[in-house]
């Protein structure tokens, strides 16, 4: 982290300097929800909450490739964390009184307007640039050659049970209907992209068969039922997703970020993830970006590969065309996912699903907090319900 050096002999316009310190966040693609979580908030909820480094009276800028608009996501992720809105770094250079308001109360996507002038500036006493260096040359956070994985997700379970908390709190518990329309399902929510990135062509059929087939080789008590669903979380508002996911018990999709919401499912449940053909290396077939935010959650996070007559893959950029996955072909992997409950301990994958490239990835917990001290290990854990 660069740190700015106050000069008292600099001259400010008519509202001289603001009194609260300006953290600048900077991520690479903020619209994805995985980099707002864990470029962002894991940071600030460690600064803050653990270590007590924050207070809500700092400010906060996001700096950021894009001009794209704040949106819901950014005031519900990274709200928490101050009594003032979030602003875009640009637009704070260009309008700098108009965009520091007093309170949290001012919208905090204002758009830009005509910049101000010299004597309505104001100006920063100390300004914080998150992950960057003196010069200003280096971003720390760039994937994956200048961060180790090891420092991601440290904290994703206690900060995804802060969020839960913290939306519940907001937003009020599940609707009644919703509720009762889940009560006594095993539930596996197949993830839809309704976007040219990666979408599953034949989910619809895909559904179908699974809840044709699945449950009659299940052993589950004769009250509950098996759904397969269809989730689309670019439809879905912040507290939908968390009302959706603690209703799931598997989560099955894509890599791509909207798999980060599985920290919001109930805490012994599974995520399923189908890794591209040619991805790149934060997505490559030996581990995953979620392999490192799964390791230390209490979720258990699963994987495997897609094949080549699977997805397009003509070009290097073709991992993000669409893909087809048969039944046949995903049938096992769910079986022993289903029949195998996730209990902390090393699974052991049978050889036909390790020739399929089909692994399940060791738990880790390397960093303790004040919120939620204890830490789950093979046959010997506990979790909280909502």
């Amino acid at each position: 982290m660069y740190i700015s050096v106050y000069n008292p002999n600099l001259q400010c316009g008519n509202n001289g300097y603001i009194n609260e310190s300006l953290l600048i966040l900077h991520a690479w693609y903020p619209h994805m929800f995985w980099e707002i979580w864990n470029r962002m908030a894991t940071q600030l909820f460690e600064y803050q909450i653990l270590h007590h480094f924050l207070s809500k009276k700092h400010r906060f800028a996001i700096m950021q490739l894009h001009t794209i608009g704040l949106s819901e996501m950014h005031e519900l992720l990274l709200g928490p964390f101050s009594d003032y809105p979030f602003v875009h770094l640009r637009e704070l250079m260009d309008n700098g009184s108009i965009l520091l308001p007093s309170s949290s109360s001012s919208s905090s996507s204002s758009s830009s307007s005509s910049s101000s002038s010299l004597s309505n500036c104001v100006c920063i006493r100390e300004t914080f640039w998150c992950g960057f260096n003196q010069a200003m040359t280096l971003d720390l956070k760039q994937l994956p050659d200048l961060y180790t994985y090891e420092n991601y997700g440290a904290f994703s379970w206690d900060l995804s049970r802060f969020y839960k908390t913290y939306y519940l709190e907001k937003f009020g518990r599940m609707p009644l209907a919703l509720s009762e329309k889940y009560k006594n399902k095993f539930v596996l929510s197949f993830v839809q992209r309704h976007t040219w990135r990666r979408p599953w062509t034949n989910l619809d059929q895909l559904l179908v068969e699974c809840n044709s087939n699945l449950s009659r080789h299940l052993s589950l008590p004769s009250s509950v039922t098996v759904v397969c669903q269809e989730i689309v979380f670019e439809e879905m508002s912040h507290i939908e997703v968390l009302w959706h996911m603690s209703v799931t018990d598997m989560l099955i999709g894509i890599h791509g970020s909207g798999l980060v919401n599985g920290v919001f499912m109930n805490e012994r449940a599974t995520v399923l993830e189908i890794v591209p053909v040619h991805a790149p290396g934060y997505a490559g077939h030996s581990g995953t970006i979620m392999t490192w935010i799964y390791q230390r959650t209490p979720h258990r996070h699963a994987f495997f590969p897609l094949k080549d007559d699977e997805q397009v893959h003509t070009n290097l950029a073709d991992w993000n065309k669409p893909f087809t996955l048969s039944w046949n072909r995903l049938f096992p992997f769910l079986l022993f996912l289903v029949q195998h409950q996730h209990n902390f301990c090393p699974d052991s994958i049978p050889p036909s699903l390790l020739r399929d490239g089909f692994q399940v990835d060791a738990k880790k917990f390397s960093h303790l907090s004040s919120l939620y001290p204890f830490r789950p290990s093979c046959n010997n854990w506990t979790y909280l319900t909502y």
